[in-house]
Order: C-alpha cells, then structure tokens, then sequence
C-alpha cells in the first residue's frame, strides 16, 4: 500500500524543496550585480560626503572596477601575482596615499 501523499502536486513539493535547500545555492548573478550596483553607489555618496576612511582610488568608475579595488584593498594576504598592476595593491603598499576619514560622531 503506497504512503499518503505529503502535497497536493508538483509546485507544493518543489517549493518545499527549494525552501530545505535555499542556503545550499550560491547566489543569482542578477543578485550579485544588484548588490555591487548599490555598493558602488552608497561609497561614492560616502566618498563625496568624507564619510568613509577608504583612499579615493578604491571607488572606481564603474562597479565591477570598485569590486575588484574593494576586494584588492580588504585583501588581509595580497598576492602581488593576483594584483600585478593594480593601483590599489601600490597604495596600500605606498605609505603617502590620500586618504579620507569617517565621522564617527553620529553613532
């Protein structure tokens, strides 16, 4: 005698999948690029407003440049092969570079 059935059809059964499973999937590239979009945004605003302690280099023109100078400055162990001509890895590794700073007033 087979087992009763736990859902009603196909969707229901899929949609209860994919809520088991949801952190087992890297996120959407759609996603990504949303994000990178909105960060590139929120740290040119910060920039303009000296809001922030990054060098002005690491926001780019574009958002995939101020991912890959984000991800280049953060880096704890650069890798000169990884960076090999990056501007940022010179700046970090470059003891006069302009850097502007954060008010911490407001928290």
């Amino acid at each position: 005698m087979p087992r009763p059935r736990l859902y009603q059809n196909q969707a229901q059964r899929q949609a209860a999948y994919r809520a088991r499973h949801n952190q087992d999937r890297p996120p959407r590239m759609d996603r990504l690029a949303s994000l990178a979009h909105s960060l590139h945004i929120v740290l040119t605003q910060a920039l303009q407003q000296s809001q922030l302690e990054l060098p002005d280099q690491v926001v780019g023109s574009r958002a995939d440049e101020t991912l890959e100078n984000l991800i280049a400055y953060f880096d704890p162990n650069p890798d000169p092969v990884r960076y090999a001509g990056s501007p940022i890895y010179q700046l970090r590794h470059n003891n006069d570079a302009t850097v502007r700073h954060f008010n911490c007033a407001a928290e």
